[in-house]
């Protein structure tokens, strides 16, 4: 692939990230109506500091 290619690929791949603020134990619930939508691919749980608690890729099977 010519190098004019690739940068028009690049630049066509578009990224859509949300935040949410929920309570500790809505979480489960908010996680799986998530994957129910079926276009998420990557959830990350942080704390109220901002820290990573925890990082999941989702993909579906073929």
């Amino acid at each position: 692939m010519s190098e004019e290619k690739k940068k028009n690929v690049e630049a066509e791949v578009k990224t859509f990230s949300e935040q949410l603020e929920i309570a500790g134990k809505e979480l489960v619930g908010k996680v799986q109506e998530l994957i129910k939508e079926g276009n998420v691919r990557k959830v990350i749980i942080r704390g109220e500091d901002g820290h990573e608690i925890m990082q999941f890729t989702l993909t579906a099977g073929a």
